[in-house]
């Protein structure tokens, strides 16, 4: 988004000057909040890659049973 979209907006929305420091001073404050989070964070983004699970075979013995008005087929 723009910033002069939002400033069209706000106009639009009836809001002023004032209105339009209020917005941008937030937007500021969250990407700063972000910033501070990402480097304080001790989440290491590589752990969080996980390999893809080996696809197992489908069962093909088995039952249907309704659950929550929803077909589900039940392995035996």
């Amino acid at each position: 988004m723009v910033w002069s979209n939002v400033q069209q907006f706000i106009a639009e929305a009836g809001g002023g000057e004032s209105k339009e420091k209020e917005v941008m001073e937030y937007v500021e404050k969250v990407l700063r909040y972000e910033a501070e989070f990402a480097i304080k964070s001790p989440a290491d983004k590589g752990k969080k890659q996980k390999k893809p699970r080996q696809r197992q075979s489908w069962c093909t013995e088995g039952h249907w049973r309704t659950i929550d008005d929803r077909p589900v087929f039940i392995c035996a």
